[in-house]
């Protein structure tokens, strides 16, 4: 999806089976993320952990993250709207939550702390590819305006 939005103009996406293929594996990946999470059990503001399907179910749905999934969902191959393409954006805010994972590891600190760094670094790498792909959109919409 990003790589359509970026150079969709000079290549032709449609013609290849590799892209096709890695856009639904891809979003079979995140449909099926968004169902497991309403059998994925949860601990309650007690302490208990919540098993119950109806619970899970309402607990998922009045969260943000229901919103984000179900608007990421949006984005996919699985609508072929055009104006639904640009929700697809927000499969890149469920990378964000690399961090509530780290915090619910059990492991020491000096590991958790490593993660963290490659977390850290991660995201730069993350922000400077997206403003790189930004600037590429920009500069080459410019480009087509100035050749006409």
């Amino acid at each position: 999806m990003p790589i359509g939005l970026a150079f969709g103009d000079i290549i032709e996406f449609d013609d290849n089976e590799y892209i096709k293929i890695f856009d639904i594996a891809v979003d079979a990946f995140f449909l099926l993320d968004v169902i497991l999470m309403f059998f994925t059990s949860y601990l309650a503001t007690n302490g208990a952990e919540i098993r119950d399907s109806y619970k899970i179910a309402i607990e998922y749905m009045s969260t943000s993250r229901f919103l984000t999934d179900t608007l990421s969902l949006l984005g996919t191959g699985l609508f072929e709207k055009s104006y639904l393409k640009p929700f697809g954006f927000f499969k890149l805010m469920r990378i964000f939550r690399i961090g509530k994972l780290i915090k619910r590891l059990t492991i020491s600190k000096e590991n958790k702390s490593i993660l963290n760094m490659l977390k850290l670094m991660f995201y730069i790498i993350l922000w400077f590819h997206v403003i790189a792909c930004f600037l590429w959109m920009v500069l080459h919409q410019n480009l087509d305006k100035t050749r006409r």
